[in-house]
């Protein structure tokens, strides 16, 4: 009876062996794919305006002195006029500055990836009990697609991790009974919420419209235990949870544009000349970052037109969840 004690009790904790096992495994080939076949530097040009953030950051900068002369070292999303900075949302790199303070940089994605198997395991636990977890955690800590991300220097392991903190404990409190609500102390409700608000928000500043995404799904899962009245005053911790980070980039924004409001993406987009000059490809101007249809919208040329249009957003999403399945599968890579 003791050993079924233990069980029980490790189970109640969220504790699985079988977990950790795989998160293990899956930090190891993560790293393997970035040491051996990425050759531990940034591919993407994305990344390497991520891997220019993080070194300022872990330098205690946001940003540099413009280098000369301009015309040989432009580089893809880094603002190079009166400063120099990458111009993404600081979410990611102020993650990855601290594995550049470590001196393992390179190491991060791949920790962070181990924590999302575990995360995803949980959350298949709870959803369908122990074997529907085990199975998720190996789906996801296998799958070549989060792989090649966790090997990289790109921002989506992150933002995966983010997103099932913050979604499973919203899943998690509502599939929780009555009896285990009530035996939980304000001061473990408050602190769980309180990790889960501050996971969105950070979210939000990392992938901005993964954020708004994982959000709503948020407020959907939220409305079975609210309409129960499971919801306790203790959870008002998450709000300024939440807020904290989104202040923390308006105030970023603000340093960098001069309107916290204004994203150093949108400014770049809208101000800077594309890198390449390659006649009718780029059309960077007011505009053009901007979300939804119309001639002005795009930064560059789409199936052979400038423009979004409905036509050319079903097109694209049909492309990238075909070029989605077939990575996650492992097509191209096997």
């Amino acid at each position: 009876s003791a050993a079924v004690s233990s069980h029980s009790d490790s189970a109640a904790l969220g504790f699985d062996a079988s977990l950790l096992v795989l998160a293990v495994f899956g930090l190891l080939i993560a790293r393997l794919i970035s040491f051996a076949w990425l050759d531990d530097i940034p591919h993407v040009i994305d990344e390497i305006a991520y891997d220019l953030q993080a070194r300022m950051y872990a330098l205690g900068r946001i940003s540099g002195e413009p280098v000369s002369p301009r015309s040989a070292l432009n580089q893809w999303f880094i603002e190079d006029r009166q400063r120099r900075y990458g111009i993404f949302p600081p979410g990611w790199p102020a993650v990855l500055a601290l594995g550049h303070l470590l001196g393992l940089s390179r190491w991060i994605n791949p920790l962070l990836h181990a924590l999302t198997v575990v995360g995803v395991g949980r959350l298949g636990r709870r959803l369908g009990g122990e074997r529907t977890g085990q199975l998720s955690a190996l789906l996801y800590g296998f799958c070549p697609q989060a792989l090649l991300l966790a090997a990289s220097g790109m921002s989506h392991t992150l933002a995966a991790l983010l997103a099932v903190v913050a979604l499973g404990y919203v899943i998690g409190w509502g599939l929780l009974a009555p009896a285990q609500r009530a035996q939980m102390s304000t001061r473990q409700v408050a602190a769980q919420a309180g990790c889960a608000a501050l996971a969105l928000g950070w979210l939000c500043v990392t992938r901005p419209l993964c954020g708004a995404v994982i959000a709503s799904c948020c407020v959907v899962a939220s409305l079975r235990p609210f309409t129960q009245g499971a919801w306790r005053p203790a959870h008002a911790w998450g709000v300024p949870m939440l807020i904290m980070p989104v202040i923390g980039v308006m105030a970023y924004n603000h340093a960098l544009t001069g309107d916290a409001l204004l994203l150093p993406q949108t400014h770049y987009f809208e101000t800077h000349a594309p890198p390449i000059q390659a006649q009718g490809d780029f059309r960077y101007g007011p505009g053009c970052n901007t979300l939804g249809f119309g001639p002005d919208h795009g930064c560059e040329t789409t199936y052979g037109s400038v423009g979004h249009t409905p036509a050319k957003a079903l097109a694209n999403t049909a492309r990238n969840l075909t070029a989605s399945m077939s990575l996650a599968a492992g097509g191209g890579l096997l």
